[in-house]
């Protein structure tokens, strides 16, 4: 009977030559955890271009809320008054953000 080269060479011992490969580690991810990995990278970034934002402009308000007012009070004071701007030609309107990419 005749031995294959491998077995000649005493290749194919209790260890393989070459490490088993595992699917599914974080070395060798499955098809469904890519597919899963690039679906979120698209909806992260989806939502990242479709945020509004708004043009660099000063607003004064006659509105008031304290220094020490909560931030969502002061956030509101704050969209009220650019809420007014807008329309009095003072700052132009929020647009997503995926246009001021193009320029």
């Amino acid at each position: 009977m005749e031995r294959s080269l491998p077995e000649a060479l005493g290749l194919t011992g209790g260890r393989p030559l070459y490490p088993a490969r595992v699917s599914g580690t974080p070395l060798h991810p499955t098809r469904r955890q890519l597919t899963v990995l690039c679906g979120l990278a698209l909806v992260s970034l989806g939502w990242y271009a479709v945020e509004p934002v708004h043009p660099d402009c000063l607003v004064l308000s006659g509105g008031y809320a304290p220094g020490d007012a909560p931030p969502a009070e002061r956030y509101l004071a704050h969209q009220e008054a650019y809420g007014q701007a807008v329309p009095d030609g003072a700052c132009g309107p929020s647009r997503p953000r995926f246009r001021t990419w193009t320029g």
